[in-house]
């Protein structure tokens, strides 16, 4: 799979058979704060339909991620893939949880950004059953709240949108605009185009923003 294309390359690989997408971006907001200096015109969003609180949550280190049973569905995302690319990462910082519901879990890989005297966090990727995602709004807001984040973002294709609407995503659409590139910052929507082949009829694609380059250093 080919992540972060320009608009040229993905009419390219269209000729080649390749099968070409574009990333979706969705956004919880903290409600406790009363002015944005990074979201631009944020939706207020509404009540969550699943209020759960008897979720397990784990913060996964080196020391404890062995001990951590998954179903990761993807044997290429596996303790050493998290291992390497995140926790011994040497340019960014980068937090990873495990939240579970009774036999439902999944794994998920947030940094948190600095840009004009305030902060964003941003889910960079994600492992696990996607059912997981209905019951992790409590986690995700006070997350923010702990953190004096302005909102958190989840740039991702495949997660279905039912399960992030009922955990009060958004999805971005104007007039709101939420940047994605911080290093510097740009205060621009930008869309993020895909392309993968794959001859397998049941494939079903799932990417997020920590596949391919997107996130390498722009600073060091």
């Amino acid at each position: 799979a080919c992540l972060g294309l320009t608009s040229q390359a993905k009419k390219i690989l269209q000729i080649f058979n390749f099968k070409t997408g574009t990333m979706l971006h969705y956004y919880l907001t903290n409600k406790n704060i009363t002015k944005y200096f990074i979201i631009k015109n944020p939706r207020i969003q509404q009540k969550n339909k699943i209020n759960n609180n008897y979720i397990f949550i784990k913060k996964l280190t080196k020391k404890n991620f062995n001990i951590i049973k998954t179903d990761m569905e993807n044997n290429e995302k596996n303790i050493k893939y998290f291992t390497r690319k995140y926790l011994n990462n040497p340019f960014y910082h980068y937090q990873i949880f495990l939240i579970r519901y009774k036999k439902i879990n999944g794994i998920f890989v947030i940094r948190i950004v600095n840009s004009k005297n305030s902060r964003a966090a941003r889910i960079i990727d994600f492992e696990g059953n996607m059912e997981i995602i209905k019951y992790s709004y409590i986690f995700f807001s006070k997350f923010i709240k702990k953190n004096k984040c302005e909102y958190i973002d989840f740039i991702n294709y495949g997660i279905k949108t039912e399960f992030l609407k009922i955990a009060n995503f958004e999805i971005l659409k104007k007039p709101t605009v939420i940047p994605n590139f911080f290093e510097p910052l740009i205060i621009k929507n930008h869309k993020i185009y895909f392309a993968y082949k794959e001859n397998n009829k049941l494939f079903t694609p799932k990417f997020f923003k920590g596949d391919g380059d997107q996130e390498r250093p722009n600073l060091l």
